[in-house]
């Protein structure tokens, strides 16, 4: 199957899942409020309720769209 960037992304197992969430949930400052992961888990690919904010990049990798990255020690002083 060859990804586009229109296409939402599922995980195919868990550790795919744990790897996706680990590098984009959990690095979000958005994630304590963010309905995006609960209705990622409630609902299939299919439905409307699914999130289109996980698909997929230009480089065909997984991604967030409304991934809002934490600040990391330092970055501050670097804009």
């Amino acid at each position: 199957m060859t990804v586009s960037e229109n296409m939402k992304f599922r995980p195919s197992n868990g550790i795919i899942g744990e790897s996706f969430i680990g590098d984009w949930c959990g690095t979000c400052t958005r994630f304590l409020d963010c309905e995006i992961y609960p209705r990622a888990m409630l609902h299939q690919i299919d439905e409307p309720e699914y999130p289109n904010e996980w698909t997929y990049d230009a480089d065909g990798e997984a991604c967030c769209t409304a991934h809002v990255p934490v600040k990391k020690c330092g970055d501050a002083r670097n804009g």
